[in-house]
């Protein structure tokens, strides 16, 4: 998520995501979180990635659940 100022009391606000990034970011922070020794972990998230990548290359994860999606709006931080 992004934010600009654009007024002492409006933001604009840009999110980005596609489908499958709460299953992935998921999945990563589960890792960093599992108390594991920080090597164990790191391997762990590589295997993770490789893993990942492999079958987004062979198309075995459908190419719309990775597409970027992003929306802005103005958002105000009215105090009154």
């Amino acid at each position: 998520m992004l934010f600009q100022r654009k007024h002492p009391r409006e933001f604009y606000v840009s999110v980005v995501w596609c489908a499958n990034a709460d299953i992935d970011a998921s999945k990563l922070l589960n890792l960093l979180l599992s108390g594991e020794d920080p090597e164990t972990v790191v391997e762990k998230i590589h295997d993770y990635l490789r893993s990942l990548a492999e079958k987004m290359r062979d198309f075995a994860i459908p190419v719309q659940k990775y597409t970027i999606f992003t929306v802005s709006f103005l958002a105000s931080n009215s105090t009154s």
